[in-house]
């Protein structure tokens, strides 16, 4: 099925829905539909959403108001993604996805490329999410002012497997994502690569419970930090790699920070290139190398 160049003043250009046990979306195609909420698609009270083998290509949210190029989601309990595209739709806030008050999310084998946002994410954009997880998903050349591919406030956690964010950009907030009053924030095997932020981070975290990265890959990334946390319970990082990225961590408040097995290599900064931690309870790094980091000032490697 083809939605193609529906026009709604209000909800949803092609498909509203709302009040519903399930909706299921198989094999449709999403082109150049706009509205002032949902470009595409808005729905709101169904207890299930399956999206399999979408795409949403060039839709678009109109206005100041504008929320959601291309899916808009509203109090939904489950919302799944499978092998979705999401490519260049626009939105004042959201250009991709637009979520609040979801109990789970989940995107599988997705892609979210060229969308973009003038305000908020570009990518995905969630509030009030109990728990999101983004597994083999690839994020790249998304734009929004706080965050390029993923902004999440108010969630439970946020779980990324095998996910790809690239050449993602930003002016402030976290080129790749910014996290806010989350409890939770697993990277596992996820790369993050030759992202930028004019005046923010590549990665931020602020008033997270726990921030933990495992076989993460972190690779030419320019900001004023590449993994930056404030004001954190824990933060684990295992099995990592920061190559010739700007400021690799800085931290913040941290109550406890552990790094093992990492490796740090050709970072550069003007204080701090490698590792900086102002104001933590304990710190401990463990069996972790680090090589050719250069500082401007001072600790270049910790």
């Amino acid at each position: 099925t083809i939605f193609v160049n529906n026009t709604a003043h209000q909800l949803g250009g092609a498909i509203t829905s709302w009040y519903q046990k399930k909706l299921q979306l198989r094999n449709c195609k999403f082109y150049t539909n706009n509205a002032n909420i949902g470009g595409a698609l808005w729905t709101r009270k169904i207890d299930s959403i399956l999206n399999i083998n979408l795409n949403f290509i060039s839709n678009h949210a109109r206005g100041m108001r504008g929320l959601a190029g291309a899916f808009r989601v509203l109090e939904v309990e489950y919302l799944r993604n499978v092998n979705c595209s999401f490519v260049q739709n626009t939105a004042h806030q959201g250009g991709g996805i637009y979520a609040i008050d979801i109990l789970e999310v989940t995107d599988i084998n997705s892609l979210f490329h060229l969308n973009q946002a003038s305000q908020g994410s570009g990518g995905i954009t969630i509030y009030n999410v109990g728990q999101v997880t983004n597994i083999a998903t690839y994020f790249s050349d998304n734009f929004g002012p706080e965050a390029g591919a993923l902004k999440a406030d108010g969630s439970t956690k946020v779980i990324n497997i095998k996910v790809t964010f690239y050449e993602n950009k930003a002016i402030s907030g976290g080129a790749v994502y910014h996290f806010s009053n989350v409890e939770s924030v697993v990277n596992i095997n996820s790369s993050f690569i030759k992202n930028s932020v004019k005046s923010g981070h590549i990665t931020e975290t602020d008033f997270v419970k726990s921030l933990i990265l495992n076989n993460s890959l972190f690779v030419h990334n320019i900001g004023s930090a590449t993994l930056f946390a404030e004001e954190c319970d824990l933060i684990l990082i295992f099995n990592s790699y920061f190559l010739n990225n700007y400021c690799a961590i800085f931290m913040v408040e941290v109550d406890s920070v552990e790094i093992t097995f990492s490796v740090f290599d050709r970072n550069r900064g003007e204080t701090g290139s490698a590792i900086t931690v102002q104001v933590t309870d304990f710190l401990y790094i463990y069996c972790c190398r680090f090589l050719k980091n250069r500082a401007e000032h001072r600790a270049a490697a910790v």
